[in-house]
């Protein structure tokens, strides 16, 4: 009984497969029926489908008048709903905005020592310049430091502007209880102590009446150091008597920007004051050279002027890019051109390329129409868009020349475009999807790339389509009437709809017979036509057979065959191809050495396999001349080298053998190349590489060695500071941070000095109102004053507190957030319940490395599933989807692999490339598993053959135009476009040597069945018989005859 029931479930499953295979059957006929039929009207009106559309794109094309840009890397390049973005809120929330940063770099040119005395009074000018710059917004004047205006400076504890710099170590020259302002005489004669110098500061009143002593850390201000005595140790923290700073190299100054009641981190008023300080630095830059200091500027605008600056695109940029749309256009001419000037499709080519340029118009019109701001990565999508465009192009005007037996031209434009219009559909219904995919990002520059590249690839399909396809039908047309001056056969091509150009019986029974083609020039590599043989008899040989008579007795009597499919054409040429090459072997050689050496399927491990009947017998072979390609047929050459040369290599075991381990060796290397993989997105990738950004930052970590980003760490919530439980919790915290390998040895926290310095702190339990007095006073100290900003008070005591402390630049960024983040949970997680959040300036763009890799896996895993679902609906054959699938998967692993190789990192441009990759590389996987599952060959090496005949040409040619678009990206200059560029290569060459090369030997070993029913050629009456082939390649007995 559970066998019955086995058997009834495995029989309830086979019928609903057979189900869905009837209903895809049909699905796909109507499909190729419809574009059947629609390219019949498209070529009755032609001009109709050429205007039409370029109005289209002129009239949309006016919304890129409605361009708004964005450049802001917080906007663009980091999530907005991250942790980090809801902790900076908070910090804003609690201390105002983060500081805008201002940084000047101060070196020695050749070493020299910048201690001198005459340099620091240089610096010291330039430092009280800088006090006194002010900046006139809307009417209103703004200042540093000045007291007539309002200041634009972060205050710290003193009420000062937080501003460090070497020149504020060093005392007045003269003692004074008041200095009325900065223009008083400085004492550079002093000696400063390391690694700390205490130094008294003046109040906001420039007085000694309300003064503090700053303890001040000379590393963070000076490198490269010479310290005296000799031997001198910095392991104690001792000043007095301690080591003395000799020389110094480089000098470090900072000035803190904030507008005090404005939330805004991009205030104008900063932005101006940025601006002029800018340009004060560069105006003092030669005459600091003259005295052999070089100054290297940074402010926080920068990165945005630099990110600005190598994204939008200037002039230059613009010739540049024609150039490239040139250099494709010529190609995409070039290469579609033909010796005989009626079969040349160099004009329809040129019209294939405008197609995508009218689609990028359409879609950034429609785009921008939308409201969508411009972002950076936008620059790519033209070129991406322009080498999918030419792809379809090209496999458009292949099918179109392997459709040369169809003589009516109108026929033959439907029914290229009926065989190929399946597979241009699945391509870029996979390439829709995985843009759409990478549309569902986070990140402002991926969203809104993938939202435009998308409407350019639907548009580009639907030029495709219309604009192109009417060019061909035009050219076609052209073609038909034979010779002439080209443009203007071309032209008078463009007139009403005619019903039908196929001749009527008795047309055909008045015409004489055709006159023999001079022009014709029979490939080398195909059989002759006999010399008895009459021009009648040429033309009453069915194409599929070789031979159906003797030459000297022709059968009049033969029906008009149908003219050849582009399959049937394939098949005959390869076989065509075999009986030539069999026939000049005989000559030197005998015939069973000869079949065995050359295209039998018995020729052992280095011998072709195309599978062919075992017989041979020369004397009933006939012409073959109608499965020739007529000369000057587009891409006709390139095929006879697919047929020839790789098209045959691909059946040998031998070469089978070695393709295997070279892929083998290929996923070894990739998942090699996956063990070394990083992450990360750093923002000096995305400025020049001459901006003085990068300069700076370069300049930075060669001096400052030991000290990287600044990092604050936020307590928001009320804790019980006064309790015991918390103040241990909160100094296990301080020594987790300060023993950590993420943190320096610059740490500044006023909550770890009051609990070491205050003896009522180590006694228990203190009382809430005696710890918020003691507290209180304590950071009324002059030497802890410059820290009474790092806490927030209310009526009810204190509110929030936050430390400081500089990261160890050998950490990572995504390391440093995560283990801070770490030991706050820690702390939240203890006895005291302490909870606190780390922030850096750049936190936000380290939250896309923590969930890059799951964000791409995922996205790709989407994108997989639906390639996999178009694919189950639209090929033929499981097998073939299966396939297609499996090498996609095997393409994105060496796409994750080579990363690492080619320098470059998994981040948010990279993962949209890899997305993009599922869509490119299906173009190549499809195109062959959906032609292998039409083609009529006997076995699975023959059909490959067929294969690599019908789609080599236009895989290779689209590779290639791809190729010489994405050449234009590097000519850019940013990260961007060579992002772009390295990942789309990888693309290009990994898929196209999956679709090529590795694809085929898999087809020929487990590529589905052949089909009967999908394309059963007429009955030769006799069918060359070839070598025999082994018993795992009788597929064809059927068709080819035993």
């Amino acid at each position: 009984m559970a066998g019955d029931a086995k058997k009834g479930l495995w029989c309830r499953l086979g019928e609903v497969r057979e189900v869905f295979h009837s209903v895809k059957e049909r699905l796909v006929d109507r499909i190729n029926e419809g574009f059947y039929r629609y390219t019949l009207f498209v070529y009755d009106f032609p001009c109709w489908f050429i205007w039409v559309p370029v109005l289209m794109a002129l009239l949309m094309g006016v919304g890129i008048l409605n361009r708004t840009e964005e450049y802001a890397p917080m906007k663009l390049y980091a999530l907005p709903d991250s942790q980090a973005m809801k902790d900076q809120a908070r910090l804003t929330e609690l201390f105002g905005t983060m500081p805008r940063v201002t940084y000047l770099l101060v070196e020695g040119i050749d070493g020299q020592n910048l201690l001198q005395p005459h340099i620091l009074r240089a610096l010291n000018h330039l430092d009280r310049q800088v006090a006194n710059l002010t900046v006139t917004v809307d009417g209103e004047t703004y200042g540093y430091e000045d007291p007539r205006y309002e200041s634009v400076c972060v205050k710290d504890g003193t009420g000062r502007c937080e501003h460090e710099s070497v020149v504020q170590l060093y005392p007045p020259k003269n003692e004074s209880k008041t200095y009325y302002g900065r223009n008083y005489e400085v004492d550079f004669n002093m000696s400063l102590y390391y690694p700390y110098h205490f130094q008294t500061r003046l109040d906001s009143n420039w007085s000694r009446n309300d003064s503090s002593i700053i303890r001040w850390p000379v590393p963070l201000l000076a490198a490269n150091v010479t310290l005296e005595p000799e031997g001198c140790s910095v392991a104690t923290e001792t000043t007095i008597g301690g080591c003395k700073v000799k020389a110094a190299e480089a000098l470090l100054f900072r000035w803190l920007l904030r507008r005090e009641g404005s939330d805004d981190f991009w205030d104008p008023v900063l932005l101006a004051w940025e601006q002029a300080w800018l340009d004060l630095m560069w105006e003092q830059m030669p005459v600091f050279e003259e005295i052999g200091v070089r100054l290297v500027r940074n402010a926080r605008r920068s990165i945005d002027d630099e990110l600005e600056e190598s994204t939008r695109l200037g002039l230059l940029d613009y010739a540049r890019i024609a150039i490239g749309g040139i250099i494709i256009l010529s190609y995409c001419a070039i290469v579609n051109f033909s010796t005989t000037p009626h079969r040349s499709k160099s004009l329809p080519a040129l019209f294939g390329c405008f197609a995508a340029l009218w689609a990028v118009m359409f879609s950034a019109g429609l785009y921008h129409s939308l409201g969508f701001v411009h972002v950076p990565t936008i620059a790519a999508t033209p070129f991406l868009v322009m080498g999918i465009g030419v792809d379809d192009m090209f496999v458009i005007l292949n099918s179109y020349a392997l459709a040369v037996k169809v003589t009516d031209p109108r026929e033959r434009v439907a029914v290229a475009i009926k065989d190929c219009g399946m597979t241009i559909t699945i391509t870029t219904l996979t390439n829709l999807i995985a843009i759409g995919v990478g549309a569902s990002s986070d990140l402002l520059s991926i969203r809104n790339f993938c939202i435009i590249t998308f409407l350019a690839l639907l548009m580009g399909y639907f030029y495709a389509l219309t604009f192109f396809l009417a060019s061909v039908c035009l050219d076609a047309k052209r073609e038909a009437a034979g010779k002439g001056p080209y443009l203007e056969t071309w032209c008078n091509t463009c007139r009403k709809r005619r019903r039908s150009s196929a001749p009527t019986p008795a047309q055909k029974l008045a015409q004489p017979p055709p006159p023999p083609a001079a022009e014709e020039h029979h490939d080398p590599e195909q059989p002759q036509p006999d010399s008895t043989t009459e021009p009648e008899q040429e033309q009453e040989h069915h194409s599929v057979s070789i031979s159906a008579s003797h030459p000297s007795t022709p059968s009049r009597t033969s029906p008009t065959p149908a003219p050849l499919d582009t399959f049937e054409l394939a098949a005959l040429q390869l076989k065509a191809q075999e009986l030539t090459i069999r026939q000049r072997k005989a000559s030197t050689t005998s015939t069973t050495s000869s079949s065995r050496q050359h295209g039998c399927s018995n020729g052992g491990f280095f011998g072709v396999h195309l599978g062919y009947d075992d017989g041979w017998d020369e004397a009933q072979d006939g012409p073959m001349a109608d499965v020739v390609e007529p000369v000057g047929t587009v891409g006709r050459k390139v095929r006879w080298a697919f047929r020839r040369l790789w098209g045959r290599w691909v059946t040998i075991p031998a070469v089978k053998v070695v393709t295997l381990l070279l892929f083998a060796g290929y996923i070894a290397v990739s998942v090699w190349g996956v063990t070394r993989m990083t992450t990360g997105l750093d923002l000096l990738w995305l400025t020049p590489e001459d901006s003085y950004f990068r300069v700076f930052w370069s300049r930075y970590f060669t001096s400052f060695t030991s000290y990287g980003e600044d990092v604050v760490v936020v307590f928001p919530n009320r804790q019980e500071w006064w309790k015991k439980d918390v103040r241990e919790e909160y100094m296990a915290y301080e020594d987790r941070l300060r023993s950590s390998s993420y943190a320096s040895d610059q740490v500044f926290s006023g909550m770890y000095e009051f609990y070491n310095r205050t003896k009522a702190a180590h006694d228990g339990d203190m009382d809430p109102q005696a710890f918020n007095d003691t507290l209180s006073d304590f950071l009324n100290m002059p030497v802890t004053k410059i820290l009474k900003s790092d806490f927030k008070f209310d009526d009810e005591g204190l509110r929030a507190y936050r430390l400081r402390f500089f990261a160890s630049p050998d950490v990572s960024g995504a390391k440093l957030m995560t283990r801070s983040r770490e030991d706050c949970h820690i702390a939240a997680e203890g006895p005291g319940g302490l909870e606190c959040f780390p922030y850096g300036e750049y936190f936000p763009y380290y939250e896309q490395d923590l969930s890059i890799v799951q964000s791409t896996l995922l996205n790709m895993g989407y994108a997989l599933i639906a390639v996999l679902l178009v694919s189950m609906f639209l090929m033929r054959d499981w097998q073939c989807w299966v396939l297609a699938l499996v090498m996609l998967v095997t393409i994105d692993v060496g796409l994750f692999g080579f990363l690492d190789f080619w320098d470059l990192k998994l981040n948010g441009m990279s993962m949209v490339c890899i997305v993009m990759g599922v869509g490119f590389s299906v173009d190549y996987t499809t195109h062959m598993c959906h032609t292998f599952s039409h083609c009529v060959g006997p076995t699975r090496n023959h059909r490959v053959a067929e294969t690599l005949i019908l789609m080599g040409n236009p895989v290779l040619q689209g590779m290639l135009s791809t190729f010489l678009a994405m050449l234009v990206l590097l000519t850019m200059g940013s990260f961007i476009s060579d992002v772009f560029f390295r990942m789309m290569t990888l693309v290009l060459w990994i898929g196209f040597g999956h679709g090529i090369i590795m694809l085929p030997v898999v087809l020929s070993l487990i590529g589905p069945e052949k089909d009967t029913h999908t394309h059963t050629a007429p009955e030769p009456t006799k069918t060359i018989s070839m070598c025999a082939s082994d018993n795992n390649n009788r597929e064809g007995e059927q068709m080819w005859g035993s």
